[in-house]
């Protein structure tokens, strides 16, 4: 699978483990604000959201971060119902499609 490198805090190749065209024909969007600690991308409900941590990244290292990717499930309100973390791409689908039932 092709991994995509995007400029982020700096970092002119921050990887995001995976291809992000892939994440987008799966309907997800960049929802990452200037203050985040990694890009996230926001499922079309805007019920879920992925985290893409690179773990060569300086500052993700300083954050003690061992996982690639975090998944969080948000209600209508906004709150956080769930979360998880992943390693692999196809982990990370599965782990979206377990928490967005």
């Amino acid at each position: 699978m092709k991994q995509s490198k995007v400029k982020f805090n700096g970092n002119e190749n921050y990887n995001m483990n995976c291809d992000i065209d892939s994440l987008a024909k799966l309907g997800f969007k960049n929802s990452t604000f200037h203050h985040d600690i990694s890009p996230s991308y926001t499922n079309q409900k805007g019920n879920i959201q992925v985290f893409f941590f690179d773990l060569e990244d300086e500052g993700i290292k300083s954050e003690g971060i061992t996982n690639k990717y975090t998944v969080q499930k948000f209600n209508d309100e906004g709150e956080l119902l769930d979360d998880g973390v992943a390693n692999e791409f196809d982990e990370m689908l599965r782990l979206i499609e377990q928490v967005n039932n």
